[in-house]
């Protein structure tokens, strides 16, 4: 499941991203850094393209 979801990601971005299962399991499934790395590219704030990406 991990992966599928790395790839539709990644594919959906046309970039590649970093995955992992958070330690504390209240925090969701799956975390990624990536609305850190898009902030700098787009410069926009991190949070803003958090919320644009979980709506999607």
């Amino acid at each position: 499941m991990q992966k599928l979801i790395k790839e539709y990601i990644e594919q959906k971005l046309n970039k590649e991203i970093v995955l992992e299962k958070p330690k504390d399991r209240n925090l969701g499934h799956f975390a990624t850094p990536v609305a850190f790395s898009l902030a700098k590219e787009l410069r926009k704030n991190p949070m803003i393209i958090a919320e644009e990406l979980a709506s999607n």
